[in-house]
């Protein structure tokens, strides 16, 4: 039995956990011993909050039609080029992020720092949590209509986006 089985491996109830994540995340701060520092800045815990993306991540064309030949009851249309309609998992975001060394502790705030974030090692011992502002050219507003660059649209009476 799992909850047996969990108990026994990592002297964990896995019952007093909501999810399995939680659990799972449990289990490595008792198997790694790490110490999480608490935020002592609101603002600073605010600001993460802000940060927290989560759910379906994709990018969707209001319209498209395939042109493949040789299918039945398709309207193809050999003036145009063949054309397919695909899924493709690009992102992995979820996948990405556990790859992903976790911030835990020396956490600081730092106003105008000058940072070529190009340049910032994946494995180094340092990470950061960038605010930043950004001027979005008017000139890019149609062509990124459909997918937009900044996805969080400011001043926008939709917080959330939605699938549709």
């Amino acid at each position: 039995n799992f909850r047996d089985l969990c108990l026994q491996t990592f002297k964990l109830d896995a019952s007093h956990f909501i999810t399995a994540p939680g659990f799972a995340f449990e289990c490595m701060l008792k198997h790694t011993e790490v110490k999480l520092e608490r935020l002592k800045c609101y603002n600073m815990q605010l600001m993460l909050e802000e940060g927290i993306r989560g759910g379906i991540c994709q990018s969707v064309k209001i319209y498209v039609k395939a042109n493949i030949p040789n299918i039945e009851n398709v309207d193809f249309n050999e003036n145009k080029p063949n054309t397919w309609i695909a899924y493709l998992d690009y992102i992995n975001l979820y996948g990405k992020s556990m790859l992903s060394a976790l911030l835990y502790q020396n956490f600081e705030w730092f106003e105008n720092l000058t940072l070529d974030v190009t340049k910032i090692d994946d494995n180094s011992d340092y990470g950061y949590i960038l605010e930043v502002d950004t001027d979005y050219s008017k000139s890019v507003h149609k062509i990124h209509n459909e997918f937009p660059f900044l996805p969080y649209p400011p001043n926008s009476k939709v917080i959330k986006l939605l699938t549709t």
